[in-house]
């Protein structure tokens, strides 16, 4: 499959309101956000904007926990006060009610109220999400919140977050983190989250493409690579560009599997980084040099390849992301195929015909004309 990199003068080829959060400058953050979007458990505020510094608050954080769970009998939850502060007519009563009455995930305070005003802090977003796995007091410890904490980071909930002070209010981007950490763990009884909450799941599955990237795709589409094959499937919801060229767990209508109802993104730990040098089972880059397995999967160029078939398309200066699987060992390496505004990498046979006019076209590096 032929690569073009087509660098437009005067307009993109794309909306980037459509493609990514726009305001968040951490790349896990945005893997996460745009993993959480995918499945309708986030939304951005406007604009495609995400608001990744911005403050949760409890109510808007138990929303999203209650989603998390794909717990779709909140509503029968609307009708009723559990907290005097949190009326049956709230906006978050529903979920407020799903999460304290029937998922025991959280509580309200001493004095009977629930605070759905107040931002959520880390140590209680971290008790949710331990609560949520199905881990009691009992297995965790009974200091609040050193012992919550120590578990949580003992079983990968903290992987990814850039900082973390247990007092302090919890931002939207590192709850997106810490949310997207909480799916891909292993519940207390031995499962994934995603596998409980969620319709069919397909682990190690790699988003290969969208319409952002291949033209060739349908609005609504996106193609996968899953075991050996690739496959194409209608999207539920908008799949955005921090996602693609990367590994992780596809979610599928259990009763129309060619419907994908969302993709997370499995990367508690991963390196970005440039190209300095690559050979048959390593690859030197600016942040240093990395041992690579054989059957870890390289995709560059719209293919994917094992890795000692394909480490000669990782030419210098490639910008390109290096994931590591649950175990700790190298299981991808992806190039980064759309990082700078005004730039559009498009995948397949795209009419040059259909290009703006004032497009520059680039083949292999090279000007090329039409």
């Amino acid at each position: 499959m032929k690569k073009w990199i087509l660098t437009l003068a005067l307009v993109t080829l794309f909306t980037v309101g459509a493609s990514a959060f726009t305001d968040i400058s951490d790349a896990e953050e945005n893997r996460a956000a745009s993993s959480l979007s995918s499945l309708g458990i986030v939304n951005g505020t406007s604009g495609g904007l995400y608001s990744p510094d911005g403050y949760l608050t409890r109510a808007e954080f138990c929303k999203m926990a209650v989603l998390l769970l794909g717990d779709k009998d909140y509503l029968s939850f609307k009708n009723y006060t559990l907290f005097p502060d949190v009326p049956y007519t709230n906006w978050a009563a529903a979920y407020i009610n799903c999460a304290v009455k029937k998922r025991a995930i959280l509580r309200g305070f001493s004095d009977g109220s629930f605070k759905p005003g107040q931002n959520i802090t880390y140590a209680q977003a971290v008790t949710v999400a331990l609560n949520s796995l199905g881990y009691k007091s009992e297995d965790i410890g009974a200091i609040w919140p050193q012992d919550y904490i120590a578990k949580a980071q003992e079983i990968g909930l903290l992987d990814g977050l850039r900082s973390f002070s247990p007092d302090a209010p919890a931002t939207r981007g590192q709850t997106a983190v810490l949310l997207r950490n909480t799916l891909i763990t292993k519940t207390k009884a031995g499962n994934l989250l995603l596998d409980d909450s969620f319709d069919t799941v397909t682990g190690n599955a790699i988003l290969l493409a969208t319409p952002q990237n291949d033209a060739s795709i349908s609005e609504n589409y996106a193609e996968f690579y899953i075991g050996s094959e690739k496959a194409v499937k209608k999207s539920e919801n908008a799949l955005m560009a921090p996602l693609i060229g990367t590994s992780g767990y596809l979610v599928t209508d259990a009763a129309n599997p060619g419907l994908a109802k969302g993709f997370v993104c499995d990367s508690k730990k991963s390196v970005r980084s440039k190209v300095k040098k690559s050979y048959p089972a390593k690859l030197e880059t600016y942040d240093g040099s990395f041992d690579i397995p054989d059957d870890a999967k390289v995709i560059a160029s719209g293919n994917v390849s094992k890795y000692n078939e394909g480490w000669f398309d990782l030419s210098s200066d490639t910008p390109i992301n290096i994931f590591y699987d649950s175990e700790g060992k190298i299981s991808l390496v992806s190039v980064e195929s759309a990082d700078m505004s005004g730039t559009a990498y498009v995948f397949g046979t795209t009419s040059v015909a259909a290009l703006p006019a004032n497009s520059k076209v680039i083949k292999n590096g090279n000007p090329a004309s039409a």
